[in-house]
């Protein structure tokens, strides 16, 4: 195909009859058209994929904002959770403290009533008291003596 056909096709031919003198003429009215919507539209498609990238973008930020508050709660939410799980531990080391000090004057006086192996089997448990009393609260406990 020779590449002067095109050129050649934008005037009508001299000899052509009226039916053939329509057709070129939509021929030309269809390029025409096609030219003026090319040059209008592709401005408005630039613009509406702009439109379309800005709105993304703003979508893309309030879903960034959206997470960043979720997670701003689930980290309030564990803080919580940690407080509470240490105002617990602290109870428990409390009621544990009460419980073995109870339990260590409750032996020491068992211990002053009885006599020979028994009154050693429970000053024995007495000491292991003392030393779990140390380990749970880091002090020792004071010693008590047996009255005379």
């Amino acid at each position: 195909m020779n590449p002067f056909d095109l050129f050649n096709s934008l005037t009508p031919d001299p000899h052509a009859t009226p039916t053939e003198l329509n057709r070129w003429r939509n021929k030309i009215a269809m390029v025409l058209f096609l030219l003026v919507l090319g040059m209008t539209g592709a401005p408005w498609i630039a613009e509406w994929r702009y439109a379309k990238a800005d709105e993304l973008g703003r979508v893309h930020e309030e879903i960034r904002q959206e997470i960043q508050g979720i997670k701003g709660s689930i980290d309030n939410l564990s803080k919580s959770y940690e407080q509470k799980d240490k105002a617990r531990e602290e109870r428990e080391k409390a009621e544990a403290v009460r419980e073995i000090r109870r339990q260590i004057y409750s032996t020491q006086k068992d211990a002053c009533a009885a006599e020979g192996m028994i009154r050693e089997l429970l000053l024995q448990q007495v000491q292991e008291l003392r030393s779990d009393y140390m380990a749970l609260t880091g002090t020792e406990y004071p010693d008590i003596a047996c009255p005379p």
